[in-house]
């Protein structure tokens, strides 16, 4: 139920670049776990604790930082909840930085980003049932996006049938 694994997340076609069998795992200490990438990616995860339903304890791994292949790195801070709160790129000896976001949630799913660049975005999510769906991004930067679920009998859940853009333009499915 919890634990960790590694996805192909490269889009809908493998490649010798996504294809997950070209990835080296390595366990490099008893907390760290680094994955080589075939496009010359290193991924450090470190391995987290959790209490969770209870005294029930499991653990993840959870993504530390990326060192790209021109030797900048991607950095990443998360909070008490394991949840991502911080991104940061730097050059190779991380005394420069070049851009970071910052992310503080709120409610129960909803989100707000902030940019190095001065842009604010705020996630607003909905819930049906179990499934949480998102409902608009409002940007101090752009108009707000908002987004229309449908059910339909033949689906489970329900998928998205309109995006709703500034001065009445929308995408319909």
């Amino acid at each position: 139920k919890h634990g960790f694994a590694i996805t192909n997340t490269a889009g809908p076609y493998i490649s010798a670049r996504s294809n997950l069998a070209n990835n080296v795992l390595i366990k490099t200490k008893k907390k760290w776990v680094s994955v080589y990438t075939a496009d010359g990616i290193e991924r450090a995860y470190e391995r987290k604790y959790h209490t969770r339903e209870g005294s029930r304890y499991y653990s993840t791994y959870l993504l530390q930082w990326e060192r790209l292949p021109n030797g900048n790195y991607i950095q990443y801070g998360h909070d008490n909840d394991h949840r991502i709160n911080r991104i940061v790129t730097t050059n190779s000896t991380h005394k420069k930085t070049y851009a970071w976001a910052n992310i503080s949630y709120f409610g129960e799913k909803n989100f707000k980003m902030e940019t190095s660049d001065g842009r604010v975005l705020h996630f607003y999510f909905g819930k049906r049932g179990n499934t949480y769906f998102l409902e608009r991004i409002e940007k101090n930067f752009a108009f707000t996006e908002k987004f229309s679920y449908s059910n339909k009998k033949q689906h489970p859940n329900p998928y998205l049938s309109q995006i709703t853009l500034p001065l009445n333009r929308f995408w319909q499915a």
